[in-house]
């Protein structure tokens, strides 16, 4: 029970804290039958009840082996920095091992505790699958208000809770369907945050000529909003017989670095003509 050291081995410890927190039930991983005997001995030489033992298969990786920190992100924090919600992961756990009577997969916290039991417990060994996660979590983000998804990026960075808040119930307005994680609302925020030009090249030659277009004509209008935006590249592909591609993609690299990963027409929601301007003349800038 004791180490040479002085410090109490498990088998001990979980006894002695499980018996403190008055736990009625023990449901672990099937790894652990081999201490249940051990730790029974040591509920009866105490005197005190047994809890109840139950023993749930292992959850396996996509190697099907025992799922890894070595071959996932497993651990709690790499979860909450990953940028998944605790409703997200509670969602999901249950379903390791465990299925709803009426199949249903998506679920809070109080439904949970209302239709879980034992006899649903599964024997098989559970599969991790990241894209269902993905799934719990996206349908998790879609349930909550701009708000409350805006308080919840603290744990990514507190930058992002220092956002404009009426702005950011635009954009998530926008576009807030489109994310998984909160890890991926971050990535796009970063867009508007900082500005680096990846896709140089479509900055120069007939590329250059469209955002030199784009900027001339943008300063004659008061605002940026839709209807403004739609016009401007209007008039640029009539000056310049360019469209689709040639005529959105210089344009996307000017405003947010790179040739994909926004809407332009979302862009005009979003950025101010002012804005806007000044990220075009810093690509301008590059030769």
């Amino acid at each position: 029970l004791i180490r040479s050291s002085g410090l109490p081995v498990y088998n001990f410890c979980c006894v002695i804290d499980d018996y403190l927190m008055k736990i009625s039930h023990v449901l672990r991983g099937e790894e652990h039958l081999s201490n249940t005997l051990r730790q029974v001995m040591i509920y009866d030489a105490f005197g005190w009840e047994r809890p109840i033992f139950g023993h749930l298969s292992m959850i396996l990786g996509a190697n099907r082996k025992k799922l890894s920190k070595r071959d996932d992100a497993v651990s709690m924090h790499d979860f909450i920095t990953g940028g998944y919600l605790p409703e997200a992961l509670l969602n999901y756990v249950a379903l390791l091992g465990w299925s709803h009577a009426d199949g249903e997969e998506k679920f809070e916290l109080p439904e949970m505790i209302k239709s879980f039991s034992l006899d649903r417990v599964n024997k098989s060994p559970a599969m991790f699958d990241r894209d269902k996660l993905n799934w719990l979590n996206h349908f998790h983000m879609g349930n909550k208000s701009a708000d409350e998804i805006q308080s919840a990026m603290h744990v990514i960075d507190t930058q992002y809770t220092e956002i404009d808040s009426g702005w950011f119930k635009t954009f998530w307005h926008l576009i807030g369907h489109q994310f998984h994680t909160l890890t991926e609302v971050a990535q796009t925020l970063d867009l508007f945050q900082t500005y680096d030009i990846q896709d140089k090249e479509l900055v120069l030659g007939e590329g250059r000529q469209v955002i030199e277009l784009f900027v001339e004509l943008l300063e004659k209008e008061e605002l940026m909003d839709t209807e403004v935006f739609s016009k401007i590249t209007k008039q640029i592909t009539e000056a310049l017989s360019v469209k689709g591609r040639r005529l959105f993609a210089p344009l996307r690299v000017s405003l947010i670095g790179r040739q994909s990963g926004m809407e332009l027409n979302v862009l005009a929601q979003l950025m101010s003509k002012e804005e806007m301007i000044s990220r075009v003349n810093k690509a301008l800038e590059e030769k």
